[in-house]
């Protein structure tokens, strides 16, 4: 199975791929270079997978200017 490829609003991607009951999500930079690489039981990565696709590419990029991380502001 060929993995699953998102794309975030700054050019990076997330790619996902299925491994069995696990997932790898590999995060890269717009350069391709890889940022991080997180394994995750499928239910885990499909939760955030739906989680991610309920925002839209401004309200993200609005998130981000303002320090958000994962819904909270960093202190």
């Amino acid at each position: 199975m060929q993995p699953t490829r998102f794309s975030t609003f700054d050019g990076g991607t997330i790619d996902v791929e299925y491994i069995g009951n696990w997932v790898d999500l590999h995060l890269r930079a717009p350069n391709g270079r890889t940022v991080a690489t997180v394994e995750m039981s499928v239910d885990d990565a499909n939760d955030l997978i739906k989680q991610l696709e309920g925002v839209t590419e401004d309200e993200a990029e609005e998130r981000y200017q303002d320090g958000y991380s994962d819904g909270r502001a960093d202190a």
